[in-house]
C-alpha cells in the first residue's frame, strides 16, 4: 500500500501536501516519533490461494487521533524535517515486537513489510544495519517496500544499497506498480521479492488492464517474484486477481488495518 504520495489536488491543481501544524517544527514532529504519539496499525495480507493471512504491512498511524495526522502526513513531515530514517525505526520498532509476539503464535512462515522511500535506500544508511541487527524470529522475514514517486531511474547507487540488504536477509517489495512511468525500468534490475499491484490496476475493469496484469503476473512468476493486488475491495475483484494468478491480496474486504493488540487477540482465538 502507498500511504504516502505527496500531491493534492487543490482547485484542479497538483500541489505539495501541506504538513500538519503541530508538525511544522522539527522538535515536536520528533517528540512525536518518541513520546508514542506515531504508532501502527497492520493490515493483512492474505494468500489468495488457501485465503489465510501469511503476514502484515505496517501502517504509521497517529495514535491520538488517527483522523487528525494520516500517514502521509507523518511522512511529509518527517521528509521536511530531515526524520525519515527516525520514523521508519519508530514503525519497525514497533512492527518488529507484534512480530516476535504473533511468530510465537503460529510455526508457518510469516511476512512483514514496512514503506520506505526511494531516498532513503543508499548503502551507507545505518538505518538497515540497526534493523537488521534486532532478532528476528526465525520463521519471519521483513520487506521493504519502495515507494518510488518520481522520475527517477534504478541507477548503480540503489543497486548496492539493494545488495546490501539482501546480505543481512531483507527484502525488497516494489510498490504500487503501474502507478508510475520509472516502474518498468526498476523491474530490469534482480532485487525484488515481491512487486505490487497499485490499486488503480485493481478496481478497473477494463480489459486492456486485465489483459497487462495477466501478462505481468505471469512475468513474476517466471522471474521467481511474488505479486500482490492491493486495494482489494469487492467479492468481483477479488474473483478477477484471482483468475489472473495474483498470488497475494490486501484490502478492505481482506481485512482492514488494525491494532496490535487486535492481531494478537485475533491469533490467540483463530491462528492464522
Amino acid at each position: 500500500m502507498n500511504p504516502t504520495a505527496p500531491l493534492h489536488q487543490v482547485g484542479g491543481a497538483v500541489v505539495p501536501r501541506p504538513v500538519g501544524s503541530h508538525m511544522k517544527d522539527r522538535e515536536a514532529m520528533a517528540q512525536m516519533l518518541t513520546n508514542g504519539s506515531v504508532g501502527v496499525a497492520y493490515q493483512p495480507i492474505v494468500d489468495l490461494a488457501t485465503h489465510q493471512i501469511c503476514g502484515w504491512e505496517a501502517l504509521a498511524r497517529y495514535t491520538p487521533n488517527p483522523a487528525v495526522y494520516s500517514a502521509l502526513d507523518l511522512v511529509e513531515a518527517a521528509r521536511l524535517h530531515g526524520l525519515l530514517d527516525e520514523l521508519t525505526w519508530t514503525v519497525v520498532t514497533h512492527a518488529h515486537a507484534t512480530l516476535c509476539a504473533a511468530a510465537e503464535m503460529v510455526d508457518v512462515p510469516l511476512l512483514l513489510t514496512v514503506n520506505v522511500e526511494l531516498e532513503q535506500l543508499h548503502s551507507d544508511n545505518p538505518l538497515f544495519t540497526r534493523i537488521a541487527d534486532l532478532p528476528w524470529p526465525s520463521n519471519t522475514r521483513l520487506v521493504l517496500e519502495i515507494t518510488e514517486r518520481g522520475q527517477d531511474l534504478w541507477h548503480d547507487g540503489y543497486a548496492r544499497a539493494a545488495r546490501t540488504l539482501s546480505e543481512h536477509e531483507i527484502l525488497l517489495a516494489l510498490d504500487d506498480f503501474g502507478a508510475g512511468a520509472a516502474r518498468l525500468t526498476f523491474l530490469q534490475h534482480p532485487q525484488w521479492a515481491l512487486v505490487k499491484f497499485d490499486r488503480q490496476l485493481i478496481a478497473s475493469d477494463g480489459r486492456t488492464e486485465q489483459i497487462v496484469m495477466s501478462h505481468t503476473a505471469r512475468m513474476f512468476a517466471e522471474l521467481g517474484v511474488l505479486s500482490v493486488a492491493e486495494g482489494i475491495e469487492t467479492p468481483g475483484q477479488l474473483a478477477s486477481v484471482k483468475a489472473l494468478g495474483i498470488e497475494l491480496g490486501q484490502g478492505y474486504l481482506l481485512g482492514r488495518p488494525t491494532s496490535a493488540e487486535n492481531v494478537l487477540s485475533s491469533l490467540a482465538v483463530s491462528n492464522l
